[in-house]
This record gives C-alpha cells, structure tokens and sequence, in this order.
C-alpha cells in the first residue's frame, strides 16, 4: 500500500512540476516576443503532455497555438488568452437551472447531471492556456482536510457573460450558483486554480471532465475556496439569474495572483 501510494505520488511530482517547471522557464515568460512556431515546438516536443500518460491512456490531443491579435492568442481554435488582461475566455453553454450541483462548469462528457454549465473545450488545453498565461498551480500541495484551511493554488476570479437580446449581461460565476444554507446568491469570492492532479491514467481532469468545481473536487482544474465547499447538498442554480439552457455563454477567468513558489 505505502509503495503503491508512493509510486503514484511520485508520477504526480514527474508530470505536474515538471511541466510547470517547463512553463516557468526564461523562454516561456517572453511567450510574446518569440516566434510562435518555436513556442510551440518547445512545448509539445520537449514536454508532451502534463499527464505524463500511461501506456494505457490516451494522451490529450495538442492543441494548436495561434497568434490572432498583439498580446492574444487562441489556444486549440476556441480557447482566447489575452496577455494584457491576464484572462482567459472559455466557450461553454448553459446546460441546467434547476436541482443540485456540485460544478459550475464540465465538458459534454463529464458530470452533466450537476453542473450549471457545460463545454467541448478540453481541459488539457485549458490547463495549458492557464500555465501560458503565468498560472503555477498546486504542485505537489496537498489538499487540507479541513476545509476551513486555505486551499493551494493561484488566485483567480471567474465571470461568465452572454447575449440577451440586444444587451451582452456579465456577471460574477457566484451569482449563477445559489447557497441553501444563506438561502442568497454564493458570496462574491475568487476561486482557486489548482490545476488537477495526475492519477492513474493521466490528467485527471482530462478523464473526467471537471473543470471548476463548487465541492472539494483536486481532480478539477479550479476550486470553490469557501468552507460550504465540503457540503455536496448545500448549492444549487441560482435560477434567476441563470439564462435558459442551451444558451451560449462565455466563462472568462482572471489570473488575480499566481501562487508563490
């Protein structure tokens, strides 16, 4: 048991350092100023994947990494990275408005039986946005117990915008996600970027789909930071505010602060 734990915690400490370490690097921090065709060759040939995968899993497709504007890229054709802003612009939809949820945001093939929103965008390549953008998260930090304690990773804050007929509306992510237990909206908050974990097959986020999530979740990419997050009874759609499902939204994250190292 301690040999196999010890394993695995040492393919996570391989994969996840060892890819932030890449993002870290002199070359990766003046993304801007180098050609393109080079950044890209220097991520995806001399480090793969952040999962390091199995050889049973299938490692994520890499994605395609455009220059569209000064300081703005977009990452796999969906994915918008604007330097300046420091924010990263996800395509997703809403996908319920009504029952509990554990997630604010999954893909179409991850939990979508509790989530307000859902997306296609992969989680790979929004971790590898997340790093490009200056994001380090958790390491090899593990999560507290306690979910009064702090959890590891960078500080970031999430919006989610949409068009309502002639008027595009933006709102905080909290006033979508409704508290029971304060019977009001989430309270205003950032979140956490975690970034994921390895496990067994790979990038677990990539096998599950989890990109922010409402409960304690160190599979998902991002983490609610407030202590209800223990409780997987305690939220559910704030209806009101949430547009009806199949709208198209953006969900757009801001790198407030990268954790120190």
């Amino acid at each position: 048991m301690q040999r196999g734990f010890a394993t695995r915690r040492n393919q996570e400490r391989k994969g996840m350092v060892g890819i932030n370490k890449l993002m870290r690097a002199s070359c990766f921090r003046k993304w801007l100023r180098a050609p393109l065709a080079l950044l890209t060759t220097l991520l995806f040939m001399s480090h793969p994947s952040p999962s390091t995968p199995t050889e049973t899993s299938d490692a994520p497709a890499k994605p395609a990494i455009k220059q569209i504007a000064p300081g703005i890229l977009a990452i796999a054709g969906r994915i918008r990275l604007n330097q300046r802003e420091r924010t990263l612009t996800i395509p997703a939809s809403v996908n319920m408005r009504e029952g509990a949820i554990e997630y604010l945001l999954v893909t179409s093939t991850g939990k979508t039986h509790e989530s307000i929103l859902r997306t296609d965008v992969e989680p790979y390549h929004v971790h590898v946005a997340m790093l490009l953008l200056g994001a380090k998260g958790r390491g090899t930090n593990a999560f507290p117990e306690d979910p009064s304690r702090a959890l590891p990773g960078d500080t970031i804050r999430i919006e989610v915008s949409w068009t309502s007929g002639e008027k595009r509306e933006r709102m905080r992510a909290e006033d979508l996600v409704f508290n029971r237990k304060t019977k009001k909206a989430m309270k205003h908050s950032d979140w956490v970027y975690n970034g994921s974990e390895i496990g067994p097959e790979g990038f677990a986020a990539q096998q599950t789909g989890s990109i922010v999530s409402l409960i304690t979740d160190s599979e998902a990419l991002v983490n609610n930071p407030l202590p209800l997050r223990a409780d997987d009874d305690n939220w559910t759609p704030a209806t009101n505010n949430v547009p009806a499902v199949g709208t198209p939204v953006d969900l757009v994250i801001t790198l407030v602060r990268a954790q120190k190292r």
